[in-house]
């Protein structure tokens, strides 16, 4: 068996000396789960709402979770989601929150309503009521979950105009920055929904390895957002000329900078979807206020061809006297630099940024040199004057070399920072369970205390074994799979 390199091996002595001197011992992956929480929610809980199980509260509902929280809870709330559908309709309205899933697929905030949707005191919700989930606090964090807006907009927008139950304003927002928001962060989420699903209104936003689904207007707002390494998916309407808009900001003309869009990819829900058929956005003047001056930036971003020549598309509004005025795109600060792919087509109504330019559009510009968690890599790592493709040039992570790379390995993103495991499947020897991890030959105790001291670099090669024979090599410590990671050696 493999030994470790002299530097590996201090390096291993140190964490194994840490783990062993924690006063809480971590008992797979449970322990994993438990320990640093504020609260945990499952959906399949049938104990009761609070009960305090292994020093951690528990709750059927996130709403029933985030109630709890004191307002003057002085430290950051981790509340740890399990697997599972939550039909809620939230809000966030205390400072230093965290939103952990188990999965980012598996983990679903969900809600139905519209803006003609009827609220249950009168009236109805509106565009800015229509949220699933509100953020209204400082510092807010969520991490592996769906956000998701419900609402079956595919089978209303196929309706007859002259059917009394099409809905007529049918903007669904997934999740909304709303007063007293400001820092929130989403990694590894998923916001789904048709018109408006993203409405990032307010303060400062950070987006990194997000997807987002819509297909009108469907990341919107006056607020400044960077979305660095993000899949941005238009939805198909199945219409042969025009299947929507991706942006709509409504950035105010005394805010330098609105939406950054940083080596993320346009996709298209279909490889059957029609091309040239949906722009990169038009200018948002909600009720014709004249200094809403939108900005949009994509930069090394990567475009299928359901963007076409045109670029950008034009947009009205009604002002206070009920008079329609239409905005153009070239009045708002809409620009692409050192885009590529399918999309990527150069016409007189596409601004294209100088060097020069580009270089000003830096995360740390847009968020107003507010660095958000985690992003300090991104930040070192993009350099106007260097080339790239958004689908290969990635900020590489260590959790980027397991997603979706190995069939029912979940990776498990732990509140103190790093990464550990759980193993889903009918081949593994005792059901789900959390593998042994052996690097370089040597067995790391307690789950490798979230593999901090791995450098992504430096792995050479990651290895698998799920079936029961890995107990032939490994005993019943290998019983639940085991994962060989092999690194690089100095010499």
């Amino acid at each position: 068996m493999r030994t470790l390199s002299r530097r590996s091996e201090m390096v291993v002595v140190a964490l194994c000396c840490l783990l062993a001197s924690c006063t809480t011992s971590r008992t797979g992956v449970e322990g994993q789960l438990q320990r640093g929480y504020t609260a945990i929610v499952d959906s399949r809980y049938q104990g009761l709402d609070g009960e305090t199980i292994a020093g951690v509260r528990h709750y059927r509902t996130l709403g029933g979770a985030l109630t709890s929280l004191p307002a003057n809870y002085a430290r950051r709330a981790v509340i740890f989601i399990h697997d599972g559908v939550y039909r809620e309709k939230l809000t966030v309205d205390r400072p230093r929150v965290t939103l952990l899933g188990e999965s980012r697929d598996g983990t679903v905030i969900t809600f139905d309503a519209i803006a003609d949707t009827p609220m249950p005191g009168g009236g109805t919700y509106g565009t800015r009521g229509s949220y699933t989930l509100r953020i209204a606090a400082l510092d807010f964090v969520a991490e592996n979950l769906t956000i998701e807006n419900s609402f079956d907009y595919n089978a209303n927008y196929r309706k007859r105009d002259d059917d009394p139950s099409k809905v007529k304003n049918a903007q669904g927002v997934a999740l909304m920055t709303d007063l007293g928001s400001d820092r929130a962060t989403f990694i590894n989420v998923r916001f789904l929904g048709h018109q408006d699903t993203l409405f990032p209104n307010v303060g400062r936003s950070f987006f990194s390895k997000c997807e987002i689904r819509g297909n009108v207007d469907f990341i919107f707002g006056a607020g400044r957002a960077v979305f660095e390494d993000c899949d941005i998916v238009s939805l198909d309407r199945g219409s042969k000329t025009n299947n929507g808009y991706i942006t709509a900001a409504s950035t105010s003309d005394t805010t330098p900078y609105g939406f950054l869009f940083l080596r993320s990819r346009l996709e298209k829900e279909t490889p059957a979807m029609e091309p040239h058929t949906v722009t990169l956005g038009r200018p948002w003047h909600p009720f014709a206020d004249p200094h809403a001056w939108g900005s949009v930036v994509f930069v090394d971003c990567w475009m299928d061809d359901h963007i076409g020549a045109k670029g950008w598309d034009r947009m009205s509004s009604v002002d206070s006297t009920g008079q329609r005025i239409w905005y153009e795109p070239e009045s708002a600060r809409f620009f692409e630099f050192r885009s590529s792919g399918p999309g990527a087509i150069r016409s007189g109504t596409r601004r294209v940024l100088s060097e020069e330019e580009a270089r000003r559009y830096t995360p740390e510009n847009v968020l107003a040199g507010w660095v958000p968690p985690g992003s300090n890599d991104a930040y070192a790592s993009w350099d106007a004057s260097s080339e790239g493709d958004a689908r290969t040039k990635r900020v590489r992570t260590l959790a980027d070399l397991f997603v979706g790379k190995f069939p029912g390995l979940e990776v498990i993103r732990l509140p103190m920072g790093g990464i550990t495991f759980r193993l889903r499947g009918v081949s593994t020897f005792y059901g789900s369970g959390e593998p042994l991890i052996i690097v370089d030959g040597v067995e790391l105790l307690n789950g490798g205390g979230g593999l901090q001291f791995l450098n992504p670099d430096d792995i050479e090669r990651i290895e698998l074994l799920k079936d029961v024979g890995a107990t032939g090599a490994y005993g019943v410590r290998g019983a639940n799979g085991v994962i060989l990671i092999t690194t690089r050696r100095p010499g």
